[in-house]
């Protein structure tokens, strides 16, 4: 046979051919010739050097080296989203205009009124229940809960089983949210 002795005959029009290992299983190859290589730069475009250190990135430098491995995507998240002094949430407004993105409840009403008419309708379906867990995560501002709430108003029966929780890690988006949902006392 020809495999026996090294040589290999040419493969055959439309004939898949591959590598195979000791074992006949396939070889698959990938070209990572472009992973490692930075994206050649375009002409005009500013060279920035030099970055000074802020606070955020001195505090991950810091934690990498205590913990002396690196920061799973989650930890880094975290870090960067919530951390108490520099966390992207905790240190500014960071909805509306004002700030550095919109979400639908801040555009127009009517997404939390149709969110809220949804519920009801929900609740209908799984038969009135007597009570009905109502969960936020993130609610921001509070905007989105407080539309619901308004359009939910005229179904008593829903008000009364509903019971509403709001996670919310930033302390500043808290006290808004109690403010713009009129809470009473803490």
């Amino acid at each position: 046979s020809t495999e026996d002795s090294g040589s290999r005959r040419p493969p055959l029009a439309g004939e898949r051919t591959e590598l195979l290992d000791q074992d006949g299983l396939p070889i698959i190859r990938i070209d990572r010739s472009a992973l490692a290589q930075p994206p050649p730069s375009r002409p005009g475009l500013p060279v920035k050097k030099n970055h000074p250190e802020t606070p955020m990135l001195k505090h991950l430098k810091d934690l990498i080296a205590f913990r002396d491995r690196p920061l799973t995507m989650a930890e880094y998240m975290k870090e960067v989203l919530v951390h108490p002094t520099c966390g992207f949430y905790m240190t500014h407004d960071v909805f509306g205009e004002g700030g550095d993105f919109t979400t639908s409840p801040e555009i127009s009403q009517m997404f939390g009124e149709m969110i809220g008419v949804w519920c009801v309708y929900v609740w209908h379906q799984l038969g009135r229940p007597e009570k009905v867990q109502l969960v936020e995560l993130g609610p921001g501002r509070g905007t989105l809960m407080a539309d619901l709430l308004r359009s939910t108003a005229c179904f008593p029966d829903f008000e009364r089983a509903l019971e509403v929780s709001m996670v919310e890690v930033s302390g500043p988006l808290r006290r808004l949210q109690w403010r713009g949902l009129k809470c009473g006392p803490a």
